[in-house]
């Protein structure tokens, strides 16, 4: 049968039962209960210890289910509405006053009172002004208007049984909940409390108290002695005039969790700065994994990077980046076989020009015309077996020579076919054995017997190269207009030109395409080959890769054990906050609002970890850098901000404070109110 008490509150036979969790063995509490309570109206609910009353005042306060039966409130069943509705609905609808008093110890006693105003709002902001200022009224009127700063351990029994009353009162809820409420004061204050329950009650409230006092019981309206598990015959009276019902209200629309998450994190942070500070020194400790976690991603990162930028620099310099195109007749050429054009030779202009206009990832650009087998004397000093080349003023760039002495090539040089120089420092040491030699005219016999003076205008500076049998310091480079003119038939053939690719560009994949594109000019009749340290680079590359993967797994470690010490941390705290998470929950907060808070309480631990983490690893980087510039001479020290590994790291903390924040939260949320309530 479905009992109504208008938009009051009523049971309709209620059964329940305890379950343990170990054995399974459920204990019968309630048998079949049935009463009423309408508004207007202050009931007291009596019966022994073990009777079932508290029971009775959860189940009528949504905190339990029954096994069976109905709970009507206001026309609507709890026992059919979601965790959120019942969250919603013990927020503004029922005020409850618990026998322990269920206060915050480490809160003041305003904002013990001010509790349930947290969860009115979707978002929990800020408490109404209006709100605030009917607390002190509450607090005045029930004599704790000395109070209001103090915590609840500075107080007596009696003054905390009135906080928790004035928190019930706080939001005028239209059904008051009461257990015990003045079994904790003495005669006068119990008279003044019962009072100010009667004034709820003729307010148009529907107010319950339970009591072992016949006294307290003979100041309420009526009163529903309850046995073993069921309401005796004096109960039933208020029965006369209860009909059936059937629910009107709809179900709010459910809300999108993510979303809502997302809004209730930014004001819990106040409350979980708060939690934080009151366990400091555990917090600063689970601080500090995060934090060298934090601070080694971020240096790692920064590290890494700064090295293959350095190390792949160096090798820039020595021309790693520089692709020499050969190309050469193709002998075994049919008559027969089509091809677009016949390769004899590079034109030095047309195809370096053709060449930049299709691979624009190319800087710099010079022929190489090459002899074999040249002498050079001066005075009387001779250097046989030099190697005599023509390249264009770009040359420099594109394999990073540089002269020790004198000047390198212009472009008049090139326009004029000038008859200078530039010598390796293996040919200067022979021939001028004194030093200088800028400035002065040498003789030079080609490989193929013609000879010809050219005036030094510069010493080239000592070299090194991975490439065999390249001889760098036994060069002797002209401007190549100069050289058709002064070489063989033979040397006088275009054979390489030398590329530099921009240090973005993929040095194989350009050197390919290059190739493909001669290929596609002059089809079979040119045999063209790619010469480059791209596979030393490559190499390089996968090593310095490597290393920054095993740096950073190595910091990801560290960042790990960090999160699951925030995870451990998080895990006690729920284990020693149960009977405030119960509070909450009994106040309206919903499963989404405890996840919300131990979340946030994770990502702001992570938050402050990873601000000091991040400016740790920026100066131990630097400090890193410093030291090796100063062990090192050919490292130079600079200030190094790796956008990507602050990006990283800034991510991983984020990332860090939700992981670490899940499990906790949820071991929170899934909390049932009574369960948490009793936890010792």
């Amino acid at each position: 049968m479905v009992i109504d008490a208008g938009a009051g509150v009523s049971l309709s036979d209620i059964h329940f039962s305890y379950r343990n969790r170990e054995t399974g063995i459920r204990t019968p509490v309630l048998r079949g209960v049935d009463l009423a309570c309408r508004p207007g109206e202050l009931v007291a609910i009596q019966g022994p210890s073990g009777s079932g009353k508290s029971t009775l005042l959860y189940l009528m306060g949504g905190m339990l289910t029954p096994d069976r039966g109905q709970v009507l409130y206001q026309g609507r069943d709890l026992t059919r509405m979601q965790d959120r509705e019942l969250a919603a609905l013990r927020s503004r609808q029922i005020g409850f006053v618990f026998q322990q008093f269920h206060l915050l110890p480490r809160a003041s006693v305003l904002d013990n009172i001010l509790l349930p105003t947290r969860y009115i709002t979707q978002d929990g902001g800020t408490v109404p002004p209006e709100l605030r200022e009917r607390a002190r009224s509450l607090a005045s009127r029930l004599g704790l208007a000395e109070q209001l700063d103090k915590s609840p351990n500075q107080l007596s029994g009696g003054q905390q049984q009135r906080v928790a009353i004035a928190r019930a009162l706080l939001l005028e809820a239209p059904l008051l909940l009461a257990d015990e409420p003045t079994g904790n004061l003495d005669t006068e204050n119990s008279q003044e409390v019962m009072k100010i329950l009667r004034e709820e009650a003729r307010a148009g409230k529907c107010v319950i108290v339970i009591t072992h006092e016949p006294e307290i019981a003979a100041l309420c309206d009526r009163i529903i002695p309850i046995r073993d598990g069921r309401v005796s015959g004096a109960g039933l009276e208020s029965r006369a005039s209860i009909s059936e019902v059937a629910s009107t209200q709809s179900r709010p629309r459910p809300l999108h969790s993510l979303t809502e998450l997302l809004k209730r994190m930014p004001p819990s942070v106040p409350l979980a700065w708060d939690n934080l500070k009151r366990t400091k020194v555990r917090t600063a400790l689970t601080l500090v994994g995060v934090t060298i976690g934090i601070a080694a991603v971020l240096s790692m990162l920064t590290i890494g990077a700064f090295v293959r930028d350095r190390l792949l620099s160096g090798y820039e310099a020595l021309g790693v980046n520089k692709v020499i195109l050969n190309g050469s007749p193709n002998w075994e050429l049919k008559a027969t076989d089509p091809v677009p054009a016949v390769f004899k030779s590079f034109d030095p202009d047309k195809d370096i020009e053709s060449l930049k206009r299709v691979f624009p990832q190319i800087r710099f650009a010079s022929p190489i015309y090459s002899g074999w087998r040249d002498t050079i004397d001066y005075g009387g000093n001779e250097y046989a077996g030099a190697r005599v080349m023509g390249v264009d003023v770009d040359y420099s760039d594109i394999t990073n020579r540089r002269v020790a002495r004198g000047s390198w090539f212009n472009r008049s040089h090139m326009l004029n076919r000038s008859p200078v120089c530039l010598i390796g420092s293996d040919i200067a040491e022979r021939i001028f054995p004194t030093g200088g030699g800028v400035g002065e005219v040498a003789h030079v016999v080609t490989g193929s017997g013609s000879d010809y003076t050219c005036q030094v205008i510069g010493i080239l500076a000592p070299v090194q190269t991975n490439v065999e049998g390249d001889r760098s310091n036994e060069h002797v480079l002209i401007p190549y207009t100069f050289f058709p003119g002064v070489s063989g038939v033979w040397e006088s053939n275009l054979r390489d030109i030398a590329v530099q690719v921009s240090p973005e560009a993929d040095i194989i994949e350009t050197g390919t395409a290059m190739r493909g594109y001669f290929m596609s000019k002059f089809g079979s009749s040119i045999r063209v080959r790619v010469n480059s340290d791209a596979v030393l680079v490559a190499q390089m590359q996968r090593f310095i890769s490597s290393f920054r993967a095993l740096l950073i797994s190595i910091a990801f470690l560290s960042l790990a054990v960090g999160g699951i010490g925030i995870t451990n941390m998080m895990l006690v705290s729920v284990s020693e906050r149960f009977r405030e998470i119960g509070l909450r929950k009994a106040v309206g907060a919903t499963r989404l609002d405890i996840r919300a808070q131990f979340l946030t309480e994770s990502v702001l631990v992570c938050s402050i970890a990873g601000l000091l983490g991040i400016g740790i690893g920026f100066f131990a980087c630097e400090l890193l850098i410093y030291i090796g510039s100063n062990v090192l001479s050919n490292l130079e020290f600079a200030w190094v901000f790796h956008p990507g590994a602050w990006a990283v790291s800034s991510l991983a903390t984020l990332g860090v404070g939700i992981l670490s924040g899940i499990v906790p939260a949820w071991r929170a949320e899934k909390l049932e109110v009574i369960e948490a309530l009793r936890s010792e």
